[in-house]
């Protein structure tokens, strides 16, 4: 069977037969010359509502343009997972695959995931949202669900250093060798004025381990560091007063009601309102 072309080099191939320019293309289909752009360079792959649109008035077959951005979007994907999620040292550890978390967190927030994965589905950064929510790490469905809503509020994925940002309240380690790896890239969540690593181990009295849900390190002018805890249901909070002395960080605890509405979003930091 003969392999799909890649959609870019197929879509620039007809526009220069028909020697249009990308301005051109745009004003007859209504897509922005600079998505146009992206699509050519391989950095995009033409959406179902603009792929009719391109095949109609760049006189390509629908069919070969389907199956060429069928492939591109595997490719891109692919692509993107290489260069997003395997830097040269990086620090993922976990109890059990993402996956698991999202179908946990689908079987009780069904109706709520569906609609926060459609707001994420139309971001341009989409791809490195799925592989964010694959290799971060997280502790319940009660975490997976707060990071989509975080995502869906702007929150933007990739990859820093804990030591590198400015923390240093705490040794950060791999939990099982204790080995220092505060300077190795760890995923995280980034706003305009903070930085959110999820699970990130972090060394009590030189011998036990601490992982909160999300290390927040905020600057506006100076760092602040705080923690941040998600409450599910069955959380045991006589346990919480002894812990949060061991850790000696400020720590800001939501409940599930808290994720579930959202109205945890404003209270860690000013996020733009959903659309």
């Amino acid at each position: 069977m003969k392999p799909a072309q890649d959609p870019g080099q197929l879509i620039r191939s007809s526009r220069k037969k028909l020697k249009l320019s990308q301005l051109e293309v745009s004003k007859l289909t209504g897509i922005h010359h600079s998505t146009l752009s992206r699509i050519e360079t391989g950095e995009r792959v033409p959406s179902s509502e603009q792929q009719p649109l391109l095949a109609k008035y760049l006189q390509m077959e629908p069919k070969e343009l389907t199956a060429a951005c069928a492939d591109g979007v595997s490719n891109l994907f692919q692509s993107r997972r290489r260069k997003f999620s395997l830097p040269a040292r990086k620090r993922v550890s976990r109890d059990r695959d993402s996956v698991m978390r999202y179908w946990r967190a689908r079987t009780r927030y069904k109706f709520l995931l569906d609609g926060l994965n459609r707001r994420l589905s139309k971001r341009e950064d989409r791809d490195e949202i799925r592989v964010y929510l694959r290799e971060a790490c997280f502790d319940s469905d009660l975490e997976y669900l707060a990071h989509l809503q975080l995502l869906s509020r702007g929150a933007v994925p990739g990859w820093a250093s804990p030591q590198r940002s400015g923390f240093r309240a705490k040794p950060i380690v791999d939990p099982k060798s204790r080995e220092c790896t505060g300077s190795d890239l760890y995923p995280a969540l980034a706003t305009s004025d903070s930085l959110l690593f999820p699970q990130v181990a972090l060394l009590i009295d030189g011998r036990r381990v601490r992982r909160p849900d999300l290390l927040w390190l905020k600057r506006s002018g100076s760092l602040e560091v705080q923690v941040v805890e998600f409450d599910g249901a069955g959380h045991d909070h006589r346990q919480d007063e002894e812990r949060d002395k061991e850790l000696s960080l400020p720590v800001v605890r939501f409940c599930e009601e808290d994720v579930v509405s959202g109205s945890f979003l404003s209270e860690i930091w000013a996020l733009p309102e959903a659309a």
